[in-house]
């Protein structure tokens, strides 16, 4: 899924150190990094990239936020991702006294905050959220 391929031409005499890139890069983990964030929105957001799919975890407030507008809250590295073209990956949130919110991640790394069912003091989790 995050994974970035090399073409490997089974003439040439790089195909073996290809094939182990390629390797390398189906069974890499990126770790955990920090989201770069933007105002209104605060809180703390990290994402990590498998082979399986992109990982998320921790929280943001959505200050100031309207269901009017969606706002962009944060960017992750754009070669992180796979390519899914102008569909953008949604994914639903948990928010306090069981409401909800839904946001989105497209091809260029911006996530964005859609809708919030609760009140916007209340902090969205991203705990358990997997994209793939």
């Amino acid at each position: 899924m995050a994974s970035k391929l090399i073409t490997i031409d089974p003439l040439s005499n790089t195909w073996a150190t290809d094939m182990d890139k390629n390797l390398d890069s189906l069974n890499s983990d990126t770790g955990w990094l920090a989201a770069t964030m933007y105002a209104p929105i605060t809180g703390r957001f990290y994402y990590k990239v498998t082979a399986s799919g992109i990982y998320l975890k921790g929280f943001i407030s959505p200050n100031g936020f309207s269901n009017a507008q969606p706002v962009k809250f944060a960017t992750i590295a754009v070669d992180s991702i796979a390519d899914f073209g102008s569909d953008d990956k949604v994914f639903i949130l948990g928010q306090a006294s069981g409401n909800y919110a839904i946001g989105t991640l497209n091809s260029k790394g911006e996530c964005w905050l859609t809708s919030v069912s609760g009140a916007v003091t209340n902090a969205v989790h991203f705990d358990g959220i997997v994209i793939n």
